[in-house]
């Protein structure tokens, strides 16, 4: 009875509001509001299918990133894998081929001693004067032999340092002697058989440049020329190959490169010129912070030495270290202070006591931490508060040794500070020297100095001229001295056989 009673009045309304807002006719106007609703729910329904669409498609884009950066890295590592595998395989061969060559020097110097005559017995006098013959005749300088493994000690031994000969190229090539024996020795090997290159051999000299820490990317572009020498119908000899190398590395090494890699504290007028030094640990950024130090307080400049690596223990005293012998001012913070807070205060200092250079000691870091990358980005915005411009310059330091995995240090820390420049260290104790060539081409950063020994003066502004010539020795450039020293031991053979 109540819903009967319910229905009608629900009717009657239906009608009273047809009257006044519709056409009359309840069936019409409850159709047409039917109509309405449907279209409304469509609506709402084309809206919800629309966001949910663009929410996948933005899922889906994160996701292709995503896929594409771990592409990169396993890319990075099959390169990288690659290196190692094609290394392994090289230094096999190197090996062989040295053992045979040094097989062939024995057999060659017995033969050639077996046809040297008898010595005569010469009686020596129990009275004979260093510098005399057993006669009492004075020897002059030029025919005295020098032992090669003569060491003078102390003070004598520095002044026969400072005397030597002055040209960095042989120098040079002597601290990079493993690297050039690891490149060249294999280039060798492939004219073992033959006096020209083929097309064969092109895919072996592209392995064994990879295989010397050059790169994948690198080694392609250093032997375009000798694929177009070829292409054209040219001969191409051992020399050509050499001197094609040689060339290409010193394009690379130079391109975009300022043309002079040292720091220059005149750069930035009346403001203390910056120097960021990052890098992962053990690569060597203390040592090269007070190498720097020691190449500028010589010239007489004022250099401070920022202790921001608080971190590892007994850094501070290290650097205090050097500090004394270098005599440059070192600036630290007490015990567990912020490396931002050890960088504001130095820098303060620094301005306000008009000092030339500030070199500032990060702590090493693995480039795979972001949070400790970060840091570094907050200690350049310290620096910015009292220097605007500042840094001038962020070196990266990385260790020679380490051959492919200095590229991707190179990568990371790039990214996170801007890098100006790097600094390959220990490049005298590693046949892995073509990474150098590597980091330049790969990601467009200039090599500013180079470490090829342990001693204050070893670290070196960069010279992409001296490097590839040392790195690529060809005979006509042997060292002038050991040229000079066999023909004075092949002088003194043939007048002690007459």
């Amino acid at each position: 009875m109540k819903f009967a009673k319910f229905g009608e009045q629900l009717i009657n309304n239906l009608g009273t509001y047809s009257e006044q807002y519709g056409s009359g006719d309840v069936l019409t106007d409850l159709f047409l509001i039917v109509l309405i609703l449907i279209g409304i729910t469509f609506l709402v329904a084309l809206l919800a299918l629309w966001r949910t669409r663009s929410l996948g498609d933005r899922a889906v884009v994160n996701r292709v990133n995503g896929l594409m950066g771990r592409l990169e890295r396993l890319e990075m590592s099959l390169n990288a894998f690659r290196t190692e595998i094609m290394r392994e395989r090289e230094l096999e061969k190197g090996e062989l081929g040295f053992l045979k060559q040094e097989l062939q020097d024995i057999r060659s110097k017995i033969s050639k001693r077996s046809e040297l005559p008898e010595p005569e017995e010469v009686e020596v006098s129990p009275f004979a004067i260093p510098g005399e013959d057993s006669y009492g005749t004075s020897l002059q300088p030029d025919e005295l032999e020098t032992p090669d493994d003569f060491s003078p000690p102390g003070d004598l031994k520095k002044k026969v340092a400072d005397s030597e000969i002055s040209d960095p190229v042989p120098d040079l090539r002597e601290r990079l002697g493993k690297s050039r024996r690891g490149i060249l020795g294999r280039i060798r090997d492939l004219f073992s058989s033959k006096d020209k290159l083929t097309a064969q051999d092109l895919e072996e000299l592209e392995a064994l440049l990879i295989s010397s820490d050059i790169g994948v990317k690198t080694a392609s572009l250093l032997i375009e020329d000798i694929k177009r020498e070829l292409n054209s119908g040219r001969d191409v000899n051992l020399d050509d190959v050499i001197k094609l190398l040689e060339s290409n590395t010193c394009k690379i090494l130079e391109s975009g490169a300022p043309l002079k890699p040292e720091l220059n504290p005149d750069a930035v007028g009346d403001t203390p010129l910056i120097v960021m030094i990052v890098g992962v640990n053990g690569a060597g950024k203390t040592t090269t912070a007070a190498k720097l130090a020691a190449s500028f307080t010589g010239s007489g400049r004022k250099v401070m030495l920022v202790a921001a690596d608080t971190f590892r223990a007994a850094a501070v005293e290290q650097l205090k270290d050097w500090g004394r012998q270098t005599g440059a001012r070192v600036a630290s913070g007490t015990e567990g202070a912020r490396p931002g807070a050890v960088v504001y205060d130095a820098l303060a200092e620094a301005v306000r006591d008009r000092y030339d250079l500030v070199l500032i000691d990060t702590a090493g870091r693995l480039h795979t931490k972001s949070n400790l990358m970060q840091e570094l980005s907050g200690i350049k915005n310290v620096i910015k508060k009292h220097i605007p411009d500042g840094p001038h310059e962020t070196l990266l330091v990385v260790d020679g040794t380490t051959g492919q995995n200095a590229l991707a240090q190179a990568s990371e820390f790039n990214q996170a500070v801007d890098l100006t420049g790097v600094i390959v260290t220990k490049l005298d104790g590693t046949s892995k020297g073509g990474i150098v060539v590597a980091i330049k081409n790969e990601f467009n950063i200039p090599v500013r100095y180079i470490g090829v020994g342990e001693g204050m003066h070893d670290l070196r502004p960069f010279s992409a001229k001296d490097f590839s010539a040392a790195l690529f020795e060809r005979s006509a450039k042997d060292s002038t001295v050991d040229t000079v020293n066999a023909r004075k031991r092949r002088r003194r053979r043939e007048s002690l056989a007459v």
